[in-house]
């Protein structure tokens, strides 16, 4: 029975729970607070590897070749790239993160206090994805010196994949021999395996959540009473509106403009994957459906497997906006400076984190434990901004469906466009 429970039941059952023993005990519930910090602390610690492993199986698992590759990764920046742009323009115009000034207070009440950070410069972003050792990031948590190690691992893997060498070595009396194309093969199997057990563990942590939410939210009603849900409030309307400006201006100018398809009939057949997306939380479980609203849009078989199949750990607009929102956010209400620079180093490392929980269950609590672990803002904030997660992330899965689906529709769309350019060119030649 408990099985079929969804997950986001359990996180609203929770935060229910939690104000109702917030509201009854007041501030003799402040020391339920020690079993969510205990709780994030769990995912911190296997959130490094997380990140290595995923990242590391992307690189290993993609298909770099390719005109259509080229378009597909570049549409998917440009996107990236506006996302970016628009969160960038309600924090800094709005700075919503100030009404989460009094949410981070109390949640860090008895905690060491967080004076407010400087801004960084380039230097020491750039130092930061420097590894000084190659086990170092992993022991300090050096989340962007994690990501350059496993991309420079993936790479080189491929990289000596594309050599025609032999390997041996020899076991006493045998010789085993192993060419270059067999280690990536094996590098792929290896990196599967350690993923999944990684991702096991992760399974028996998440069942924890809830209880972390719970004990979150009791500790913050009881000190600050239902006051706390208005900062809440304003990172799910900063974070779902964003999204669905993304979606209406984005999305839409690809449609239209650069595809110069009908909105209506967009519409007409992307709302079915959107919504289930939005009711089932996940991106991946409605790619069926997704599949099927491109066919019916004459959309090329190959465009259409290229951006949602293929493409599925590139176009992550929904989890970068999110990401972003929940950083600039928390280190606008910590005080820190928030120079140009500084958010767009931000940025850069939530674009690189979203490689590696792309598709992963419940992404939202290991994003924002990878990021702010990086950024050294305070975790104790986490499981409050959790309680909440399960609405926003049904918008981050629909938002991620139509960009898979806007982004085929612009491949196909510029491979029609060059296929005319080439025709116009035959015709005028042979005049």
């Amino acid at each position: 029975m408990l099985k079929r429970i969804p997950f986001y039941l359990y996180t609203i059952i929770a935060m229910i729970l939690g104000c109702f023993v917030g509201l009854i005990f007041g501030r003799d519930a402040a020391f339920l607070g020690i079993f969510a910090q205990v709780i994030i602390g769990l995912v911190k610690a296997f959130a490094v590897p997380l990140l290595f492993l995923t990242i590391l199986e992307s690189i290993l698992d993609s298909q770099f070749q390719g005109p259509g590759i080229r378009k597909m990764l570049g549409i998917s920046a440009l996107n990236c790239i506006l996302a970016i742009t628009i969160v960038l323009i309600i924090v800094d115009v709005f700075k919503p993160g100030l009404l989460l000034k009094d949410i981070i207070a109390t949640a860090s009440e008895g905690e060491t206090p967080i004076a407010p950070r400087a801004s960084i410069g380039w230097s020491e972003s750039l130092q930061a994805l420097l590894p000084e050792s190659i086990l170092g990031p992993f022991v300090h948590n050096q989340m962007p010196a994690v990501i350059v190690l496993a991309i420079l691992l993936g790479m080189a893997i491929r990289g000596l994949a594309k050599d025609d060498k032999v390997f041996e070595m020899e076991f006493g009396e045998r010789i085993l021999r192993v060419s270059s194309a067999d280690v990536l093969e094996k590098s792929r199997v290896v990196a599967h395996i350690a993923l999944g057990i990684v991702l096991q563990i992760f399974k028996y942590i998440l069942i924890l959540i809830p209880v972390a939410i719970f004990a979150a939210v009791a500790r913050s009603v009881g000190m600050q009473g239902l006051e706390v849900f208005k900062g809440l409030f304003v990172f799910v309307l900063v974070c779902c509106g964003g999204m669905l400006l993304h979606m209406l201006v984005v999305y839409q100018a690809w449609v239209k403009i650069y595809a110069k398809r009908s909105l209506r009939e967009f519409w007409s057949k992307a709302k079915t994957p959107a919504f289930y997306s939005f009711g089932i939380n996940s991106s991946l479980a409605t790619l069926p459906l997704t599949l099927k609203a491109l066919e019916e849009l004459k959309v090329s078989r190959s465009a259409s497997r290229l951006s949602a199949c293929l493409g599925t750990n590139f176009n992550n607009d929904g989890i970068i906006l999110y990401q972003v929102v929940a950083i600039l956010m928390i280190a606008q209400a910590t005080g820190m400076d928030m120079s140009l620079g500084h958010q767009l180093s931000f940025c850069a490392l939530s674009i690189l984190a979203a490689l590696g929980v792309a598709g992963i269950p419940e992404a939202g609590v290991i994003a924002l434990t990878i990021l702010m672990t990086a950024a050294k803002l305070p975790l104790h904030i986490i499981p409050l901004l959790l309680s909440v997660d399960w609405l926003i992330a049904r918008v981050r899965s629909a938002t991620n469906v139509l960009g898979d689906m806007t982004v085929a529709i612009a491949i196909d769309g510029a491979g029609k466009k060059q296929h005319n350019i080439s025709k116009v060119t035959e015709s005028t030649d042979i005049q």
